[in-house]
Formats: C-alpha cells, structure tokens, sequence
C-alpha cells in the first residue's frame, strides 16, 4: 500500500460514510470536455506568450462543439484563451466590479 493509499485509508477510517478522495472533486473534469475540439491537444496554443497571436486557438475553438461551454467557464480565468476569447475580450464582457462598501468595528 503506498503512503497516500494509506493516508486515505487512514482518513475514511477516521469518520466513515463522509470522506471521499479529497482530488476527486479538484480532478473531476466537466461532462463537455469530453466533447471540446482541444481534448488531447497541448495547451501551449491557449497561452500564447506576450506578442504571439492567439490565432491556432481561436481556429480550433471555432469548429468546437461546446465553444459556449467553454466561455462561460473561462469567463473568470485571468489567463488563456477560453471559449476563442482572449484575456482582453473576456475582461470586455464582463460585468464591472462593483464597489463594497467597508465598515470598520
């Protein structure tokens, strides 16, 4: 059994029926990336370095089946090309940050 099998099996024995494996939930990938134009494909063409066009991104996010799927759930990524949208294009449609108001105590 190997360390992390172990810390596991350590964990659940600890309160049974309410532990389950603490990655799952991290690693568990959304029903839709099994379906995006991307899957298998390196990521380098979605971070395009400071002056490199984001051109083979956008090529493959334009034939994907779930390139909406994947806008909206890069809507909050602050890096990258999500859904054919750059950082610069997502920061344009979203919503303006409101400002909180702070009490002191």
């Amino acid at each position: 059994m190997s360390a992390r099998e172990k810390f596991y099996a350590a964990l659940l024995a600890t309160r049974p029926g309410e532990w389950s494996d603490p990655l799952e939930g991290l690693l568990a990938r959304p029903e839709w990336h099994q379906r995006a134009a991307c899957r298998g494909a390196g990521t380098d063409a979605f971070y395009p370095s400071r002056g490199q066009r984001p051109g083979p991104a956008r090529e493959l996010c334009a034939r994907c089946p779930v390139i909406e799927d994947c806008a909206e759930a890069g809507r909050a990524e602050e890096y990258g090309i999500w859904g054919g949208l750059s950082e610069r294009a997502r920061r344009a449609i979203r919503p303006p940050r409101t400002a909180t108001a702070r009490t002191s105590s």
